[in-house]
């Protein structure tokens, strides 16, 4: 996930980029794109990206997690620890998060 967070003007923004894109500058970003991926298979870099990126993709992970959030907030957890489904009431987390 990158985080853009730069605001484009209505009158700067242009309709159909991605297709002028791939008409005019095509070949040069399918080469860039190309030699990126052939020094990550030689190196094997583990491509951990800009700081910035990195937090926005943990902040991103952790609001979308629901069952692990679930798990940690209202769960017992252990190996003693069992729940009949039919006994199983869900309704009152999400309440509880609105």
């Amino acid at each position: 996930m990158i985080p853009f967070e730069q605001k484009v003007p209505d009158e700067l923004k242009i309709d159909n980029l991605a297709r002028e894109l791939v008409r005019d500058k095509g070949p040069g970003i399918l080469h860039w794109l190309n030699q990126g991926a052939q020094k990550h298979l030689a190196t094997r870099d583990p491509l951990h990206g800009p700081a910035s990126v990195r937090l926005a993709t943990e902040a991103y992970d952790k609001t979308e997690d629901h069952i692990g959030r679930f798990i940690a907030e209202p769960c017992t957890k252990g190996a003693a620890a069992r729940l009949p489904v039919a006994s199983a009431k869900t309704s009152a987390w999400p309440a509880q998060q609105r």
